[in-house]
């Protein structure tokens, strides 16, 4: 596909398909920036830019978050059990990837009906629950 010359930036013109890409981000390009909109179409969209606090903040927290979680030791023995380290590697991310899309979509749904305050109460007491059962569990295993 030819490259269109518009104002300043050689490289890009606003709407454009310029590629099917699954997942991608990229920084500003002078006035315009890249957006995934539908069915993995990218196109250039004028305007919006990538808010890299909220990316790199997401990025560290879900990274610490992961480290030593049962997604990872689920990992290490499927790699351990299959020797297939790309098959895994691979089923693995678009596993989060996808699980990841699901918590985003149904975030910004609820968070157009219940205000965020609510919902990390919410997310608290929920944490809280998790914790207690786990340990109420532990206990009776130790009661045994």
């Amino acid at each position: 596909m030819a490259l269109e010359v518009e104002g300043s930036n050689p490289f890009v013109h606003p709407k454009k398909l310029i590629g099917h890409l699954p997942f991608l981000f990229l920084p500003r390009f002078g006035n315009y920036n890249v957006c995934i909109l539908k069915w993995e179409i990218l196109y250039l969209k004028r305007g919006e830019t990538l808010n890299w606090k909220i990316f790199f903040l997401a990025f560290s927290t879900i990274f610490l978050a992961e480290l030593g979680d049962k997604t990872q030791l689920a990992v290490f023995t499927l790699v351990s059990q299959s020797k297939a380290s790309w098959e895994v590697f691979f089923g693995a991310s678009l596993a989060l990837a996808l699980v990841t899309l699901i918590g985003v979509a149904f975030g910004e749904i609820l968070t157009r009906y219940i205000p965020p305050l609510v919902m990390r109460i919410g997310a608290a007491f929920l944490f809280i629950g998790i914790g207690v059962y786990t340990l109420w569990k532990v206990w009776a295993d130790l009661a045994r």
